[in-house]
């Protein structure tokens, strides 16, 4: 493929570096659930080819036998979750501080801390999302996948590929490995959350609708 280079430079003082546009695209919720619209799509698409490369492995290890076994997709599709997830709750972010955002970005030029980070937990928290040990544990297992475990072989730092991870019951839970069985819970768990944060935001705009 051969790349042709613009006859000028585009995006100087053009509408696409245009401040108040940008922050109106940042703190828009739609953008963002957009983002987990594509990466939820990219997960179920994964999702089949998994659970038949599992089933062939089983078979394997029933029968004793040795056959050629594509690339194993889990960490990809895991990575589509945590983004989804991610994704997901950064809309609700954007929805709940929507002018806090974009008066930010109006002065300083960039995307606020509010709506940085991947961390899981983190992002639960600035939304206010009551956890329970289940879904803390989750949340912590797909930051894992988002952060490095779903794009490297390992960390960044040593000691972040521990088996395990403390949550906030002061017990240890296996985050570094998982369950063949539960693979698909993890795209349910991350398509209810969308789900359930479109629906707010849809719920709330409807009736700001009405009220005008």
């Amino acid at each position: 493929m051969k790349i042709i280079a613009e006859t000028s430079k585009v995006g100087a003082k053009g509408w696409d570096t245009d401040l108040p546009l940008f922050a109106d695209v940042v703190a828009n919720p739609r953008q963002w659930l957009g983002s987990a619209t594509e990466h939820l799509f990219a997960a179920q698409i994964m999702l089949p080819h998994i659970n038949n490369r599992l089933k062939l492995i089983e078979d394997i290890m029933i029968k004793q036998e040795y056959i050629s076994l594509n690339p194993c997709l889990i960490s990809s599709y895991l990575l589509h979750c945590a983004l989804a997830m991610e994704n997901s709750m950064k809309a609700l972010i954007a929805f709940i501080y929507a002018d806090q955002i974009k008066a930010e970005i109006e002065s300083k030029s960039k995307t606020p801390k509010i709506l940085l980070g991947h961390d899981l937990i983190d992002l639960a928290k600035r939304i206010d999302l009551p956890l329970g040990i289940d879904q803390e544990f989750t949340l912590k297992f797909l930051t894992r996948r988002g952060v490095w475990a779903g794009k490297y072989h390992q960390p960044i730092k040593h000691g972040d590929d521990s088996p395990t991870e403390q949550l906030s019951d002061g017990n240890y839970y296996m985050t570094g490995g998982y369950n063949p069985k539960a693979i698909p819970s993890y795209f349910e768990f991350c398509l209810n959350f969308f789900h359930e944060a479109t629906s707010k935001i849809d719920s709330s705009n409807q009736q700001d609708f009405s009220t005008t």
